[in-house]
């Protein structure tokens, strides 16, 4: 990706990396002085330097002042994410002071309930109109909601580099390869789809089906039931010849899986956003998307896949029956709504806006 920049920008990126920005990173990389303020960045990401200020708290509750204030001197732009983040509180004060343009990257709006929350939400959007702040929403009903109480705010989709996923087949097969992505967390509701394919082999005897779940463990103690539990239900619903569960896979080594697939389902509720649904169609895959997450408002319903409210296995079974006829799968609805979907992505969700807009705004 070639420098696009008349002038080069100092950006710092103050908030957790998430590999599947990791375009986005890069982009802003190519021209500009990128520094990541957080413990943990990516090797895949040549040409950002990486520091991390000091915290206060066991958890760490409030960045140290004077630890903040010293890497963020000299900077033309700082990129925090979600509006109601206390820890934005010190970068935001920081800013008039120092002089750089925050912007804030919204995904889908999520209120949380501890005490005077409210009042921290109010002071947050006061304080980013008084600044004249940034706010990108990736999603546009954050876009929507965000609007009528935001002076400077602009919708700008998750941004991907489209080209590093090859486009996937579609001869006529055999076996429909569906694809998902997650962890094992009770919201990513990844036995609720195991049940889903139960229902399906169980309905349609002669579909061959295969259901591929790349999916890591976290620390949390429900992370492990969630696991054990998939693991009961491949035993119980008599699924482990079609069903195949990966870890530790690493975020180049995606694309190839994409690329080998047919389908892919998120069916986690109360997502954020969900980045993975747009590289499965920058891919040429069809998607499945529940209704609430962030990526849903992506989808063109019936053009480039369909929402469900996946909230029971019945609910998942459905939305896959759209792609079969007399229960086999249709193959030209599969590849046209695929296709539709990764054009959609070249489209609209290129990396090289999110470095255009940043340019704008600084000048």
């Amino acid at each position: 990706m070639p420098p696009f920049l008349v002038n080069s920008m100092k950006i710092k990126i103050l908030h957790q990396y998430h590999n599947n920005m990791l375009d986005t990173y890069r982009a802003l990389a190519q021209g500009n002085d990128v520094e990541f303020l957080s413990h943990r960045i990516s090797k895949l990401i040549p040409g950002i330097s990486n520091r991390a200020p000091l915290m206060w708290g066991r958890p760490a509750f409030m960045y140290q002042p004077r630890s903040l204030w010293s890497l963020l001197k000299g900077a033309d732009v700082v990129v925090l994410k979600h509006i109601n983040n206390p820890l934005n509180i010190l970068p935001l004060l920081f800013a008039p002071i120092l002089g750089y343009r925050p912007v804030v990257i919204v995904q889908r709006i999520s209120h949380r309930s501890f005490p005077g929350y409210r009042v921290l939400w109010q002071l947050m959007i006061t304080w980013l109109n008084v600044l004249r702040a940034d706010v990108i929403c990736v999603t546009s009903p954050s876009y929507q909601h965000l609007k009528p109480r935001i002076r400077r705010i602009s919708y700008l989709p998750a941004a991907i580099d489209a080209a590093r996923f090859e486009l996937a087949a579609f001869p006529p097969q055999e076996t429909l390869r569906v694809l998902t992505v997650g962890k094992w967390q009770p919201r990513k509701q990844l036995p609720t789809l195991l049940q889903a394919i139960g229902l399906l082999k169980n309905k349609y005897p002669k579909l061959q089906l295969q259901l591929t779940i790349i999916a890591n463990q976290t620390s949390h103690p429900t992370s492990k039931r969630e696991y054990e539990l998939a693991q009961q239900l491949v035993d119980s619903l008599q699924l482990r010849d079609s069903i195949q569960i990966i870890a530790d896979v690493g975020y180049e080594d995606m694309a190839a899986l994409y690329a080998t697939s047919h389908l892919f389902i998120l069916p986690a509720r109360h997502e954020p956003l969900g980045y993975a649904v747009v590289e499965a169609m920058a891919a040429g895959l069809p998607v499945i998307v529940s209704e609430d997450a962030g990526a849903a408002s992506y989808v063109r319903r019936g053009e480039t896949g369909y929402l469900s409210s996946a909230s029971s296995p019945e609910d998942i079974v459905a939305s896959i029956e759209r792609f079969l006829v007399d229960g086999l799968v249709n193959w030209p609805l599969l590849e046209e709504m695929g296709h539709r979907g990764r054009a959609d992505v070249f489209r609209g969700h290129s990396a090289v806006r999110w470095v255009e807009y940043l340019e704008k705004v600084t000048k």
